[in-house]
């Protein structure tokens, strides 16, 4: 890292001006060095997700490839925290197929309301109504 030297007084801020800076700009960019809020990381996993558009879902490493490549997050920033927050939320979940396979590293969206919901559990059978019942029993009865 260089301070800023009587040449070239505008380059190499050090990082703490740089803050300073950006914050008086009102700048709600990050640096890709800069440690980013949980709650903006969770957007940024949602958005990324969007734009990866793959149904069967996307992995850790494909969400963090695209973050990086658009200069939002580090190479090195851990998405731990915003995955797991996102998935409590119910932004996102992992799909029925990874699932079942028991992949736990691929994520997709939540959808607002899907008519198709899969369960992994059966159905629960419905309880007999009085009316269905046949009217005779083996049971002797005490009159």
């Amino acid at each position: 890292m260089s301070f800023p030297s009587p040449k070239k007084p505008d380059s190499y801020f050090p990082p703490i001006a740089s803050v300073k800076i950006r914050n008086a700009a009102g700048g709600d960019t990050f640096d890709p060095g800069e440690e980013v809020p949980v709650s903006e990381m969770v957007n940024m996993i949602v958005e990324a997700l969007e734009e990866l558009d793959n149904e069967e879902g996307s992995t850790v490493s494909e969400i963090k490839r695209f973050l990086t490549s658009k200069k939002l997050l580090n190479q090195n920033a851990d998405l731990r925290p915003g995955i797991i927050l996102a998935l409590k939320t119910n932004k996102i979940k992992r799909p029925l197929s990874a699932v079942k396979a028991g992949v736990y590293g691929k994520y997709v969206l939540e959808e607002a309301e899907s008519d198709t919901e899969f369960s992994l559990r059966s159905p629960k059978k419905g309880k007999m109504n009085k009316s269905s019942r046949s009217g005779k029993t083996n049971r002797t009865r005490k009159t």
